[in-house]
């Protein structure tokens, strides 16, 4: 965490895009962060405990498909997060 404390405070002059696509990763890895915590923190050892249930999950077999609780969806990458980060 302290290196992502030091990327955010450095003051380069870069594109606002470059910027823009930095915040994203570092949002990214900040949330990753947070839920490696929280799995940690309620002692998760099963795949069917629900602080691992909670949580978005992406799998791929055949096709790709998402899981979150009880419910299965098809993904058909219709992400519509951070638009520059996808692209260049």
């Amino acid at each position: 965490q302290g290196k992502l404390h030091s990327l955010t405070r450095q003051n380069t002059f870069e594109s606002n895009l470059v910027r823009s696509k930095k915040n994203a990763l570092i949002l990214d890895i900040l949330r990753c962060l947070d839920v490696i915590d929280d799995i940690a923190k309620n002692r998760v050892h099963s795949v069917s405990d629900w602080a691992w249930q909670k949580q978005l999950r992406y799998y791929r077999q055949c096709e790709c498909f998402v899981r979150m609780s009880d419910t299965t969806f098809g993904y058909s990458f219709e992400y519509q997060g951070c638009q520059p980060k996808l692209v260049y």
